[in-house]
């Protein structure tokens, strides 16, 4: 390792005590240095400006996912996950990691789901605001709100997919209706009914409604339920007390998934 073969990386010379003699061979030391290790991934540099361009880049593995500060909106780095098996990951300006490669291939993140949010409720909640059976599509006004989740979709051309559990009973022999709404949008985007049978006696509905998301900002889901005659709907229990000890619950789950 000679002085000017580039080949050493030494920090602390040249010197104040360095013979000034000795100034080329440190120049030409740093410049053979300096392209012996960009020749590992990039072009030569040369004359007229010609050189530097990347030719490939390599990545060192790391061992979790690295953090972005200040400017950085995203990373592109290696991580094993396990059993020596290195793959491709990215990390957005949200700090969610995402992964590109796994085993031979790439990976088609298209169905895959980006978030799941789920609230559940087993406290006990009483309303009497009629929900009219009939054929008209259930307005924000109708029935009793029950429950409600938000959600900031991460694109607006995703999939959400909105699970609802009510669980309850009306204190008439009568149909329950539910609806979901989204924000103060007037009408349902969904609706179903159930006829409960026996008064005063629990019971547990549930539907599915699948939509695009249509924005990538906060949206909140409600969910509106009552009888189509004059009465109690009791949520989470009967005769407007709880049942089951409280463990007994209502939900709405969103799960958005990518297009």
């Amino acid at each position: 390792m000679a002085l000017g073969d580039g080949t050493a990386w030494d920090e602390t010379t040249p010197s104040n005590a360095t013979n000034l003699r000795d100034g080329d061979d440190h120049q030409r030391d740093l410049r053979i240095g300096t392209r012996i290790r960009l020749a590992k991934e990039h072009v030569t540099p040369a004359a007229a400006s010609v050189g530097g361009e990347h030719t490939f880049i390599t990545l060192q593995t790391q061992g979790a996912k690295p953090a972005l500060a200040g400017a950085q909106t995203g990373g592109l780095y290696l991580k094993d996950v396990g059993a020596g098996v290195i793959e491709l990951f990215y990390e957005d300006e949200a700090g969610n990691e995402i992964q590109v490669t796994s085993g031979s291939g790439t990976i088609n993140n298209s169905g895959n789901a980006v978030q799941i949010l789920n609230t559940q409720i087993s406290a006990v909640n009483t309303g009497t605001t009629i929900f009219p059976f009939d054929d008209t599509i259930p307005q924000i006004t109708e029935g009793d709100e029950y429950m409600t989740l938000a959600i900031t979709p991460t694109s607006a051309t995703n999939l959400l997919k909105i699970d609802i559990v009510f669980y309850g009973a009306l204190s008439t022999n009568d149909i329950l209706g539910l609806a979901l709404f989204q924000d103060a949008t007037a009408g349902a985007l969904a609706a179903i009914t159930n006829a409960t049978g026996i008064v005063n006696t629990t019971f547990s509905t549930n539907f599915t409604h699948f939509m695009v998301s249509g924005t990538a900002v906060a949206t909140t889901f409600r969910l509106r339920a009552g009888g189509s005659t004059a009465g109690t709907t009791t949520f989470n229990g009967a005769s407007s007390a709880r049942k089951l000890g409280g463990v007994a619950a209502s939900s709405i789950t969103i799960t958005e998934y990518k297009v």
